[in-house]
């Protein structure tokens, strides 16, 4: 009964050696997920921006509005791009 229980029957003779393999294989598809997430932030951020002015446009607008959504826009982008 005891045999079943060994380090040797679960095929890891330690922990770290199986903490240290998951380590590795997280470190390596980090930076493809967050290139893939800064991808769709900004192709998103894009889309957000161009439809704005895009209906600014069509219903005219003064430059002081284009200036104040702009700015807007900016802050609010800059701010979720700060928690990517």
């Amino acid at each position: 009964m005891l045999v079943l229980f060994t380090t040797f029957s679960f095929g890891v003779e330690n922990s770290d050696d199986l903490l240290e393999k998951l380590n590795v294989g997280i470190q390596n598809w980090i930076p493809n997920v967050k290139s893939a997430c800064l991808w769709v932030f900004f192709t998103l951020a894009t889309i957000d921006i161009v439809w704005t002015f895009g209906k600014m446009a069509l219903s005219g607008f003064e430059f002081g509005e284009f200036a104040a959504t702009l700015i807007k826009k900016i802050i609010t982008i800059g701010v979720f791009f700060i928690f990517i």
